[in-house]
């Protein structure tokens, strides 16, 4: 039997009988899973404010964990306090300070997070713990900046966590992508990289699978792959239905979600190793997951444009439909907290599989102190002026 089944099977294994035990020993109370819900982003176009109020009125009347005199604790006091929290709770607190903009408070729970997850009995008993200690490791290492090109135990640590989570592969898939250089493009605005990215065996887009003018000169016209994530996939299927991938038979496309997946015939499509598990600290945003699907299935190097982690862009002309609603990138802060997601990518760039070279290939020079102070900077004036 090959070390790969045997790595999953011990984790399968583990994961069903942890889960055994929790459904016996449950914890979570209604108020947990109440918040835990609360603070799942809405995917239709709605305004920032109005889902703080809504948030914010459930604090008041629930008031969980007794979060609303957190606001008056000192910084040390408010450390003990998490160190108190249960596992779903602190959880919860870190997605709430996120889409509050109160990102001290955030990163004070982010960090409580990491440090559980470094824990023994956290990994041998915690549902997913092993594959949560592999992704705080290569978390950690970014916060101190540390770099290795292509190192063995990174490549071994990326390789466990990936098989233990998904040992199954799509094989046209994976032949398609194996050992190519690949231009991976994100929602961001790039300008006259045409070249550059034609350059690339293969071209990945994210969303993205017919293109305008602007998109063409700035981004070039090729695509083979589309990873197709959140609202843009649901809009896919309400306009064309499930034939709608026939249409564009030469581009493969990825998929995240196995509901929507099984919605569309095609033989070209494929679905994402599940990484959200592997990351307490805050599930991958769309470009973050494309990069681990492509390395999972054999990519030699990824030039990655397009993405700059909100710090000097918007989302580019054409990257969504002129009659889709336009979701608020914002919205998104809970779930995929901007510190988590640059702290992976800066993690594939100093390991060497990818190198970035858009228009935000600056942020990612940056460290996490430097990164942390942009971000905050820009998206703490954004609120206070409002």
């Amino acid at each position: 039997m090959k070390v790969v089944n045997i790595l999953f099977f011990i984790s399968f294994i583990k994961s069903k009988m942890l889960s055994l035990v929790s459904k016996i020993f449950k914890r979570n109370t209604k108020i947990d899973n109440e918040f835990k819900k609360l603070l799942i982003y809405p995917t239709e176009a709605i305004e920032l404010d109005s889902w703080l109020l809504e948030i914010n009125n459930w604090i008041e009347k629930n008031n969980p964990y007794g979060i609303q005199e957190v606001s008056h604790y000192s910084c040390l006091r408010y450390k003990q306090w998490l160190k108190k929290l249960e596992e779903q709770e602190i959880f919860n607190v870190h997605k709430y300070y996120n889409i509050q903009r109160e990102f001290n408070r955030a990163r004070g729970a982010f960090h409580e997070i990491l440090r559980r997850q470094l824990k023994c009995r956290n990994i041998i008993f915690t549902k997913n713990g092993t594959k949560r200690y592999i992704s705080t490791l290569m978390l950690i290492s970014q916060m101190k900046n540390s770099k290795y090109v292509n190192s063995f135990r990174d490549k071994f640590f990326l390789k466990v966590l990936f098989f233990i989570t998904s040992p199954s592969i799509n094989r046209d898939f994976y032949n398609l992508v194996l050992n190519k250089n690949i231009s991976l493009i994100g929602g961001g605005s790039e300008v006259d990289k045409e070249v550059d990215i034609n350059k690339a065996d293969l071209v990945a887009r994210l969303n993205t699978f017919e293109l305008n003018e602007t998109l063409i000169k700035n981004t070039g016209n090729r695509i083979d792959i589309v990873f197709m994530r959140s609202v843009r996939t649901k809009n896919l299927y309400q306009e064309l239905g499930q034939n709608a991938l026939e249409k564009y038979k030469n581009i493969f496309f990825n998929f995240k979600n196995k509901n929507i997946f099984n919605l569309f015939k095609s033989n070209n499509k494929t679905i994402s190793f599940n990484s959200n598990a592997c990351f307490p600290h805050g599930g991958l945003n769309a470009i973050q997951g494309a990069i681990f699907e492509l390395i999972y299935n054999g990519a030699e190097i990824i030039y990655l444009y397009g993405t700059d982690f909100h710090i000097i862009s918007t989302h580019a002309d054409g990257y969504y439909p002129k009659d889709m609603p336009k979701i608020s990138f914002e919205l998104t802060f809970g779930e995929h907290p901007s510190y988590t997601q640059f702290l992976i990518t800066k993690y594939f760039v100093n390991r060497g599989f990818v190198i970035h070279n858009g228009d935000g290939a600056k942020v990612i020079d940056l460290n996490y102190r430097q990164f942390c102070r942009a971000f905050d900077s820009l998206y703490h004036t954004k609120r206070s002026n409002k």
